[in-house]
């Protein structure tokens, strides 16, 4: 399983009413119940794609995830990236058969320990 990340589309203008405006807006509602040390691939690609999965399931709720990290040239431009995109990006999972992108929104924060 190969993981990809690239940048989620910006959220639409508030005159959208349409189904990822209304997505954007339940991202805005996630709050920061989370606090994990790291901001890697493996915690983009495992432990926020579950987070992700689970809110939406249930809409938003509390549990999304304040990530906390140590200053690094690539934290920092990780945390750019992130910020620069409210947070949200597209996880690409590609498989023998199938490929699936899924917009995850479960990252709501970065914190930056070296700061």
């Amino acid at each position: 399983l190969d993981l990809f990340l690239t940048p989620s589309p910006p959220p639409l203008p508030s005159s959208e009413r349409s189904k990822e405006y209304i997505g954007a807006l339940k991202a805005q509602m996630i709050g920061n119940a989370i606090v994990h040390i790291g901001l890697g691939n493996f915690s983009r690609a495992h432990l926020a794609y579950f987070t992700n999965a689970l809110i939406d399931k249930m809409g938003p709720m509390e549990w999304g995830i304040c990530a906390v990290d140590r200053d690094s040239e690539r934290n920092k431009a990780m945390a750019e990236f992130l910020k620069k995109n409210d947070f949200h990006y597209t996880l690409i999972t590609k498989g023998a058969k199938n490929k699936e992108t899924i917009d995850v929104k479960a990252i709501r924060n970065f914190i930056n320990m070296g700061e």
